[in-house]
């Protein structure tokens, strides 16, 4: 069997009268991933910028720990920038 927690906040700041900032944090844990024996830890921080109204920039990264069932643990990252227009 596979078991999952996550937990995650988010937060609006205004950075000027033209920009916001929304920040995210995300933490999952999933225990027998994929029914195997090993366990995976995602962790996920993200700032999406509205700008005018019109214009978004958002910043993006993500850590996978899978700690390997009678091994060791590996290790993966993903950057993601995303931007446009409405």
């Amino acid at each position: 069997d596979e078991n999952g927690y996550v937990a995650g906040v988010t937060y609006s700041l205004p950075v000027s009268e033209a920009v916001t900032a929304d920040l995210l944090a995300e933490a999952a844990y999933l225990a027998n991933a994929d029914g195997s024996e090993d366990d995976v830890t995602y962790m996920t921080g993200s700032v999406a910028f509205t700008i005018h109204e019109k214009w978004n920039l958002a910043l993006s990264y993500t850590d996978r720990d899978t700690d390997v069932d009678g091994g060791g643990n590996v290790d993966d990252y993903l950057y993601q920038v995303s931007a446009g227009y409405e």
